[in-house]
Order: structure tokens, then sequence, then C-alpha cells
């Protein structure tokens, strides 16, 4: 499985991304090549402004145009989720769910 990370925000966003992504990377998933579809997308936002909103919400929705098959997960924004029509709960991950939970319900999949 192909594995595509998009990390905006702190370097705790930065660190916590890169946690996931080496877990995944132990069980299985690879990185996805630049011009390669991903079958797994992780998004970690943390945004306070309307235009970090808005960069949240751009990077989303190119992640799901570029990567058709792939499953999109959010971390942190429901509200950038929300406003471009993402509402299914198994595909955000509130800023409270640590990162081993992360990796616990996509290893489930």
């Amino acid at each position: 499985m192909k594995l595509r990370t998009v990390t905006l925000g702190c370097k705790v966003n930065q660190y916590e991304t890169e946690y996931v992504r080496e877990g995944l990377l132990g069980i299985g998933y690879r990185d996805a090549a630049e011009d390669d579809p991903a079958d797994l997308c992780i998004v970690n936002t943390c945004t306070v402004t309307a235009e970090g909103d808005a960069k949240s919400r751009q990077v989303i929705r190119r992640l799901a145009r570029e990567n058709p098959a792939s499953k999109v997960y959010v971390r942190n924004k429901v509200r950038a989720c929300r406003a471009i029509g993402i509402h299914s709960e198994e595909h955000l991950f509130p800023e409270s769910a640590s990162c081993d939970e992360i990796l616990r319900r996509i290893e489930a999949l």
C-alpha cells in the first residue's frame, strides 16, 4: 500500500505526522512516489486563521483529486473537512487522538 502524508502547522504536528508515517512504514506501507497515486493519504493540520483553514481545504481537495481511489484521513481540523464535504467520522481524527490511536485505526482497515 502506498502512503502520502502532508503536515500543515507547527513542529509538534511535524513530529506527530512522522511518528504515524514511520509506524505505517513498519507495517508494510511505503511512500508513494511524487507522480504515483497513494492508497492512503494523511493530512495533519492545525490552523487558527481563516487563511490556514483555506490552505487546509485546498490541500485536502488536491489530495482527493490527485488520489481518487485513496482514503484521505485528516487530523485536527474537522471544520476544514466539513467545509469541503467530508462528513464521515471514519476519516476524521480529532486533535485529541493520539498517534498510536491513529495507527490502530488505520491498521484495522
